[in-house]
């Protein structure tokens, strides 16, 4: 709630971060690593905070929590973990530059159309936490059926991986406009805001194909 609270000053979510030692070793393991770009190492929280700015501290913090949660999956299945991970991130990056390159007024900040990218799958995540084998064995006949993943979840499951990362997102108290791009990614024209889950569908389609040339 902190993260997403537009009135939580740069030095308040700096002192919060350096108060969780995991948290701030994620924090600067991103910051220093290539996304970002800065030219000088960060070596503290509150540098960081300094550096980046609120807005990106923020979505940074975010970023890191739920590298954690990646983390926590990657002993507990043959799932490549890390290849999941770096397409969540192009993912993240390319709705970021397409919101700037489009331009729309009514679009979200760049900055957080990141975070809609970012957090996209996020449902599948908690799929492979919660059901494993099961799960995975619905993606591989998803795949043999030549079928989308998304539409086979609903079929055998009832609800979709966008469906249950948007319940996380609005449990995790991210704002509504996340919620409605990360649970409409697959279907954009039931989303409230068309525009940004059609940035998200573009970018996830976009980050598939660099993945597969």
């Amino acid at each position: 709630e902190m993260v997403e609270d537009e009135g939580t000053g740069i030095r308040e979510i700096g002192d919060t971060v350096a108060e969780d030692a995991p948290m701030t070793a994620a924090v600067l393991r991103m910051a220093n690593s290539s996304i970002y770009g800065l030219e000088r190492t960060i070596g503290t929280a509150a540098e960081a905070a300094t550096v980046l700015g609120a807005r990106r501290l923020r979505n940074l913090v975010l970023q890191a929590a739920v590298l954690e949660e990646y983390d926590e999956l990657r002993w507990a299945t043959t799932v490549d973990i890390d290849a999941i991970w770096k397409h969540a991130l192009l993912v993240g990056q390319l709705t970021k530059r397409l919101t700037s390159a489009c331009g729309y007024s009514m679009a979200p900040h760049p900055e957080d159309a990141y975070n809609f990218g970012l957090l996209h799958d996020l449902g599948r995540m908690a799929l492979i936490d919660t059901l494993g084998a099961e799960y995975l064995a619905l993606l591989e006949e998803a795949k043999h059926r030549g079928v989308a993943a998304h539409d086979f979840e609903i079929t055998s499951l009832g609800f979709s991986h966008q469906d249950a990362g948007a319940r996380i997102a609005e449990v995790w108290g991210l704002p509504a406009a996340l919620v409605d791009a990360v649970g409409h990614h697959h279907d954009i024209h039931a989303a409230k805001d068309a525009r940004a889950a059609a940035l998200v569908a573009c970018s996830d389609r976009l980050a598939h194909s660099v993945a597969s040339d």
